[in-house]
């Protein structure tokens, strides 16, 4: 009895440091999901010479480092949220490295803003809404950067 405990316990703490999720209200954000609109980094701006990990929103605003890419067509927008959504996107956090180069804007059905975040692709993180950084799976990174960097939206 005392092994099948110590394995279980085991099992429990390995799900817990080696894996993330995004939490329940992020969740809930990404599933009311309808749009994303894709903002890239422009470290040439005058605004963003000395910033490394910009956040796309700041005091409620779009953060002028950042300008519009594209906006994703409705397959694509599932795509992503279908990523973000699945556990196996995220692995244990680096939150040492952080060098802001997308963001992303959600919108509801209703076309009203419902989230953001903020990626470091390079660096494999992200940031929901400002808030604490995840890492990506190299697997969810690439499959991001191919739905950002594809000609159609």
């Amino acid at each position: 009895m005392k092994p099948v405990l110590l394995v279980l316990v085991i099992i429990a703490f390995s799900n817990s440091c080696f894996g993330q999720l995004l939490n329940p209200k992020d969740q809930e954000i990404l599933k009311r999901t309808k749009l994303i609109s894709i903002y890239e980094c422009n470290r040439d701006s005058p605004d963003c010479l000395d910033k490394k990990d910009v956040q796309i929103i700041l005091s409620n605003k779009i953060e002028p480092c950042f300008k519009l890419k594209k906006k994703l067509n409705s397959t694509s927008t599932r795509r992503i949220i279908s990523i973000l959504l699945n556990s196996a996107s995220f692995k244990q956090t680096d939150p040492n490295c952080f060098t802001s180069d997308f963001g992303m804007l959600l919108f509801d059905n209703q076309q009203n803003m419902t989230g953001s975040i903020t990626t470091s692709l390079h660096c494999d993180n992200l940031s929901f809404d400002n808030r604490i950084v995840l890492t990506l799976s190299k697997i969810a990174t690439r499959q991001i950067i191919e739905i950002i960097k594809s000609p159609t939206h």
